[in-house]
């Protein structure tokens, strides 16, 4: 990866926060977490911690930029260690 382009969702207060180990060339050329398969996001769905299925397109500004979907308006966050 030359350019990072995946903005981490990090934030004061959060419930939750996700520590990718290394994200995915795909997903750093789309600027998206976890972009390059669905099945993340169906884990967090069948989890219950997500009350709603979401598109891996845009997957990550819906839950980790925002609480509607997360079980009791929870605040996730995802950030990496590259």
């Amino acid at each position: 990866m030359n350019r990072i382009t995946l903005k981490p969702f990090v934030r004061e207060n959060l419930d939750i926060l996700f520590v990718g180990l290394n994200p995915a060339v795909i997903s750093n050329q789309k600027g998206h977490y976890f972009s390059v398969k669905q099945s993340f996001w169906n884990q967090l769905y069948k989890s219950g911690l997500i009350l709603k299925e979401v598109d891996k397109e845009y997957a990550d500004e819906c839950i980790f930029g925002n609480t509607v979907f997360n079980i009791n308006q929870r605040n996730f966050g995802i950030t990496d260690l590259v």
